[in-house]
């Protein structure tokens, strides 16, 4: 009989099919280690988060669920702000400790903490239980991603929140130097940033666990406007890079693509809260669907003819491009919008460089029937080849 090693998976998110992002690749990560190990999830996150684990009776994932609440005073709180650097908790601290004590966790043989969030609390139980193995999935270079944002803040003209978001990534270049190289074994989601963080920090062990989306055929009937051919765009507007891509759509692409159409179109954004100047740009064009969020993603997909990516800065690779490509979707995006994969203009995907050209690409799918077929099925089946892996488990990654 062989024994299972114990895996604790620690995580500020719910691993969720159904969720977006993050919760989407915890769940990846989960459902693949469930099959080696036996897992046990560590959620540090907010107890009122609303996802249930797995997603679903069809999706329920192979692990134990704890809850720690890690509680800091009102001193910790306001040191943790003028201090930008990681949280040091005490193993054996009265609101760390004797809380993590009382969950009996199996001991694990390995720690898998999921972003750098995690990281110091995931080196406290190595160091309290002994655990010979520690892993960290990063995903992206966070500290990366935010000074990239910071760049595209500015190029905007966005000054609002500009000092505090300087402020998080110094405090994510620091925590970066401080962490990263006290663990074992770093992930990240694409091989050029997997090489590009091993020179960086002179790590020994790093790999890639890839992005994917499971492969799920539509169980709704598709019901698309043949009278105007409609652009869907999603993405929450508090991560800046939506923003940012929500604005391009409204006041770069749609007047460019107003110019060039000789038929109909629509525009669908599914965005989150958006500023005044947005609202009364949406309500001056009819032909703006606005929604803050939505109960069924997979109907609205359904409705829509293409998907539009026009981001211009974020990190690891794209999970909206594919969602587009699963969803048989013709993609016109920023070479930003499609990172992470390889990708030709053309043949997967209709790729602009700025604004003009991204709304040269819409215009172009929309006249050329032959090209929108093509795209329709290269896209779908370079998912299927590519990016998909089954329900009951993702395909062989070289973690081990």
């Amino acid at each position: 009989m062989i024994v299972r090693k114990n895996l604790l998976f620690i995580t500020p998110v719910i691993p969720s099919i159904t969720g977006r992002g993050r919760n989407l690749r915890a769940f990846q990560w989960v459902s693949y280690l469930s099959r080696k190990y036996d897992v046990s999830v560590l959620y540090t996150g907010k107890a009122d988060e609303n996802l249930s684990l797995g997603g679903g009776n069809d999706n329920q994932l192979k692990c134990r669920i704890y809850k720690l609440n890690i509680k800091h005073t009102p001193f910790q709180r306001l040191k943790k702000l003028v201090f930008p650097r990681p949280a040091k908790q005490a193993a054996n601290g009265k609101y760390f400790g004797e809380d993590f004590h009382q969950l009996r966790i199996p001991r694990p043989d390995v720690i898998l903490s999921f972003r750098l969030f995690n990281a110091s609390l995931a080196l406290q139980i190595r160091t309290l239980w002994n655990v010979k193995e520690t892993w960290l999935d990063l995903d992206e270079l966070d500290s990366r991603t935010k000074i990239n944002i910071i760049k595209l803040k500015l190029s905007a003209r966005y000054f609002k929140d500009l000092p505090k978001s300087v402020l998080v990534a110094l405090r994510y270049v620091y925590k970066e130097a401080v962490l990263i190289p006290q663990f074992d074994k770093v992930f990240t989601s694409t091989e050029k940033e997997r090489a590009w963080i091993t020179k960086k920090f002179n790590l020994k062990l790093t790999d890639v666990f890839e992005n994917r989306l499971p492969f799920q055929k539509s169980t709704v009937p598709s019901t698309v406007d043949n009278e105007a051919f409609t652009f869907l765009f999603v993405g929450n507007s508090g991560y800046f890079p939506n923003r940012d891509a929500i604005d391009i759509i409204l006041f770069k692409i749609i007047p460019e693509l107003k110019k060039l159409a000789k038929q109909p179109f629509k525009f669908v954004i599914i965005g989150g809260e958006v500023g005044n100047r947005q609202s009364m740009q949406i309500k001056n064009e009819r032909f703006i669907h606005f929604y803050r969020d939505v109960d069924d993603l997979e109907l609205i997909y359904n409705r829509v003819n293409a998907v539009i990516v026009p981001l211009r800065a974020g990190g690891g690779s794209s999970l909206k491009f594919l969602e587009a490509l699963r969803h048989r979707k013709p993609v016109v995006a920023s070479a930003v919008g499609i990172r992470g994969f390889d990708i030709k203009d053309g043949e997967q995907a209709l790729i602009g460089c700025n604004e003009k050209e991204l709304a040269q690409k819409c215009n172009a799918l929309m006249e050329n029937r032959n090209l929108y077929e093509k795209l329709s099925e290269t896209g779908y089946q370079w998912f299927i080849e590519n990016n998909s892996y089954s329900i009951e488990g993702v395909e062989e990654q070289s973690v081990s």
